[in-house]
């Protein structure tokens, strides 16, 4: 056995709470968005999450555009900090502020 290679034994579980998080940080990172993670929900069945997303938009921000970019930076956050597959990321556009 290389000695830089480590047999792994047992399981990794990301609560819901981890998932919530970091969606909630990547929308907020978006030009435009505005999140909480009061206004995030996941649904994970132990092979893929589904998440849902309720985003304010700043005054003069396209909506698609926004949501698009959230949705992508939303996936790719979480399946690299977590490794758990995202399998869909929906938003609800609750109004502008």
């Amino acid at each position: 056995m290389n000695t830089n290679e480590k047999e792994c034994k047992g399981t990794l579980r990301v609560s819901q709470d981890v998932i919530s998080e970091i969606s909630a940080a990547a929308a907020c990172e978006v030009d435009g968005a505005v999140c909480s993670n009061k206004d995030v929900s996941v649904k994970y069945n132990g092979e893929a999450a589904e998440i849902s997303l309720a985003l304010m938009l700043r005054t003069g921000v396209r909506a698609a555009v926004c949501a698009e970019t959230v949705q992508n930076a939303v996936r790719d956050s979480v399946q690299n900090m977590t490794g758990i597959t995202v399998s869909r990321v929906n938003i609800k556009i609750c109004g502008q502020i």
